[in-house]
């Protein structure tokens, strides 16, 4: 079995997350758990209701990837867009969850497929036309290969890279604008 690569999508930040598991997922120590549960930030790290031990990341995955999801409660969504608003959102995949500048970090760990089939469905009208779909699809694959593909290790804020061309040896600039925002995932999961 060919296993595709997975891309990290940040989802949420905020001081405490409200998530619901459908389905069994391992959870930190092995534990099985499914339904509701609450993770928060205290001095030492985060806190879940779970079994209320301090963690400083967990990750939950799915018993089955494409049987279980798990909700997210309060997502934002259309970030500065006069459009922005919350809602609960479902996702297939694994949940990560770290503490990043002082709030927790709600990451989804997904298929790459699977995440451009919710890219180019959210992107894109249902009665555009096969080619335009291809081709969104071609460009939206490459984009997200070359996100999770960066050295966010070496990166820094600012920081221009420049190389020179084969044709005259004169430098060209190349940046991939908010690519040094997401130290701890690959993509976000709203325009911005």
């Amino acid at each position: 079995m060919n296993q595709q690569p997975q891309v990290r999508v940040g989802i949420l930040s905020s001081p405490y997350i409200r998530f619901t598991l459908t389905g069994l997922y391992s959870a930190p120590d092995g534990v099985l758990t499914e339904g509701s549960h609450e993770a928060r930030i205290n001095d030492s790290g985060i806190s879940f209701t779970l079994d209320g031990k301090t963690y400083t990341s967990v990750e939950f995955h799915p018993n089955t990837y494409t049987g279980d999801t798990f909700e997210l409660e309060g997502v934002t969504i259309g970030v500065d867009f006069h459009w922005q608003r919350k809602e609960n959102q479902r996702f297939r995949g694994s949940l990560r969850i770290i503490v990043q500048d002082g709030k927790l970090m709600a990451i989804n760990v997904v298929d790459v497929e699977d995440y451009l089939v919710s890219v180019i469905s959210s992107e894109m009208k249902s009665t555009s036309s096969l080619s335009l779909l291809k081709a969104h699809a071609v460009i939206s694959r490459s984009w997200v290969l070359s996100m999770m593909s960066h050295d966010r290790t070496t990166a820094k804020p600012g920081e221009n890279n420049l190389k020179p061309t084969a044709m005259n040896a004169v430098p060209s600039l190349i940046k991939y604008w908010d690519r040094e925002d997401h130290r701890n995932f690959d993509v976000c999961a709203d325009d911005h």
